[in-house]
């Protein structure tokens, strides 16, 4: 994002999974990706103007991820608004970042400019 994100975010990685229908030659990974934010004024900060700047930030994101895996990606991202998530680890946000589990124990990460 080329503004400031907003501060309460996280980006939890819900799946990855390989497509099955791919050939072995060719591989592709698809990516599911829920970006939580703690108020809908916020949601409308990530996904900006008609979606552009969640498609920016997702072409992006993409292509880096492409890079480090050496395989095509598909990333299938969603903005979801989780109430005081920081503070409340009922909310789905806050479990799922706090769970401990291999792929979120680093735990909320600021979007920030791909390169």
């Amino acid at each position: 994002m080329r503004d400031e994100p907003p501060h309460s975010l996280a980006v939890v990685v819900d799946e990855m999974t390989p497509r099955d229908d791919r050939p072995e030659h060719d591989p592709m990974l698809d990516i599911r990706v829920n970006v939580f934010v703690e108020r809908p004024s916020q949601k409308a900060i990530v996904i900006g103007h008609k979606g552009a700047r969640l498609k920016d930030v997702g072409i992006r994101s993409r292509r880096a991820i492409e890079a480090l895996l050496g395989q095509k990606v598909y990333l299938d991202l969603h903005v979801k608004v989780a109430k005081d998530w920081q503070r409340d680890p009922k909310q789905p946000a806050a479990s799922r970042v706090l769970s401990g589990s291999p792929a979120r124990r680093a735990g909320p990460r600021r979007l920030g400019p791909c390169a």
